[in-house]
């Protein structure tokens, strides 16, 4: 994994129009390669990536992402399009493909084309890859036959057509069934470019090379640890047992001090008694 930073988040702040705030002074530099963002629920992560697309403005701080941006929706099955092409992404690539056939010469038909002129058959061959069989036809179906599963499927193939630098993936394994949450993983081993992965499935985030973890607690809001969550939670593990050794001997030294000081006040309690008495006998005769 490059060290080199992919998505840079200096002292971000967002809040809601109301004035709720939702990310607040956060700082983090998510490398080049597959990056998993964790934290729970309502800390961000969200709000983060459509931060990182320009869909939201932030209230303060600065983003920056190097490259392009494609981003997978959370409710990309609720949110479906007309058509399985439209769903990934490469109608207007489609419709311009059809001028072109028809005979247009108009260049903005060429400059919608671009290099897409095989844009079919990758597409084709991306939903095959994962798991989704199809023919050309399949691209004209309504996106409204497909099941949740098979929404969120199509939703990845067109972000890893559209070949962006950074991909935004977020909560990649709703709805998908065992075997297809395992050709999801083989296609974040072998993604081009670099991911940042929104997730709680924890067998996903062992094809990760390093979890960032809002975390409004800590002083830059978020943690990044190089490795996969494992790792990382083997490292808070570890964190958490040394605080709790703190915590204890901290404890036992404050009970060491309470009783130390028990002890000297009933030492100079004993002290106090013994001079009284000795000061009410010592005017007395034989």
């Amino acid at each position: 994994m490059s060290s080199h930073p992919s998505v840079v988040v200096d002292h971000l702040s967002f809040s809601w129009p109301d004035g709720t705030p939702v990310l607040t002074d956060l700082s983090l530099t998510a490398p080049t390669g597959r990056t998993g963002l964790i934290g729970d629920n309502g800390t961000g992560k969200t709000t983060l990536l459509r931060l990182l697309t320009g869909d939201l403005t932030p209230t303060a701080g600065t983003v920056r992402v190097t490259g392009t941006v494609a981003l997978l929706r959370q409710d990309v099955a609720s949110r479906p399009g007309n058509t399985v092409a439209d769903l990934l992404g490469i109608a207007p690539v489609r419709s311009a493909l059809r001028a072109v056939e028809a005979g247009s010469v108009d260049p903005a038909a060429y400059a919608t084309i671009g290099d897409d002129w095989d844009i079919e058959p990758r597409a084709v061959a991306q939903l095959a890859g994962l798991g989704i069989p199809a023919d050309e036809h399949l691209l004209d179906r309504p996106a409204t036959s497909l099941s949740g599963g098979e929404a969120t499927l199509v939703g990845l193939a067109g972000v890893r057509l559209a070949d962006a630098d950074v991909s935004l993936l977020d909560e990649p394994t709703n709805n998908l069934d065992a075997d297809s949450r395992a050709r999801l993983h083989d296609a974040l081993d072998h993604w081009s470019g670099s991911v940042l992965v929104v997730s709680h499935d924890r067998e996903l985030l062992e094809h990760v090379d390093a979890i960032g973890e809002l975390d409004p607690g800590s002083p830059e809001g978020a943690r990044l640890f190089s490795g996969t969550l494992s790792g990382y939670q083997e490292l808070r593990r570890s964190e958490q047992q040394s605080a709790d050794q703190r915590l204890r001997q901290a404890e036992a030294e404050v009970r060491r001090v309470r009783r130390q000081a028990a002890a000297d006040q009933q030492h100079r309690a004993q002290r106090d008694r013994v001079g009284r008495r000795e000061a009410a006998t010592s005017g007395m005769g034989k």
